[in-house]
């Protein structure tokens, strides 16, 4: 997925192979799901609920430095992945920072970790997979007149996109009239 010579996003190899099926079979799915660079990018630096605190309920250690039972911590995810130490230019779109070998994976917390991890990450997967597999199969993406928002979203619990115009123009694929 790149910004396209005449605008918009442009699928890394994506028309030739999707365009001729109306659904995205499994046999198709599996180059897909060696990291396609835009799905975990849309999760990167903008976790959903980045202040979600667990309490611990025994005396336990982080990090080498002692935790009392019944302390509350509190994660800071958003920090976690923007980190300029794990993640070169976090503030940047870079959806083919995933792509090299030595990316960051293991970084990126978009559902959390251990035991409070979200339940419903495979199905959030799937899905993402599915919708975007689906809309970049039949459209090209390009910002509205006022350009792309920045990365930053709004602040708060739970972060959110700020709002902006995107058009979908349909794609021709092909041998499609």
């Amino acid at each position: 997925m790149v910004w396209g010579p005449r605008g918009g996003f442009v699928s890394l190899g994506g028309s030739g192979v999707l365009g001729s099926h109306p659904v995205i079979p499994l046999p198709l799915r599996a180059p897909w799901d060696a990291p396609h660079p835009l799905i975990p990018h849309s999760r990167h630096g903008t976790p959903v609920l980045p202040l979600l605190p667990p309490c611990t309920l025994s005396p336990s250690s982080l990090g080498g430095l002692p935790v009392a039972a019944g302390t509350v911590l509190v994660p800071n995810l958003l920090a976690a992945q923007q980190d300029p130490d794990i993640w070169q230019h976090p503030e940047v779109f870079l959806p083919e920072r995933f792509l090299s070998p030595g990316a960051p994976s293991r970084s990126l917390l978009p559902f959390g970790c251990g035991a409070r991890s979200c339940p419903g990450e495979g199905l959030a997967r799937a899905e993402l997979f599915v919708f975007l597999g689906l809309i970049l199969r039949e459209f090209r993406l390009v910002p509205g007149p006022e350009g792309l928002p920045g990365l930053k979203g709004s602040p708060g619990t739970v972060l959110r996109c700020p709002p902006f115009r995107l058009r979908m123009v349909p794609c021709q694929l092909p041998g499609s009239s």
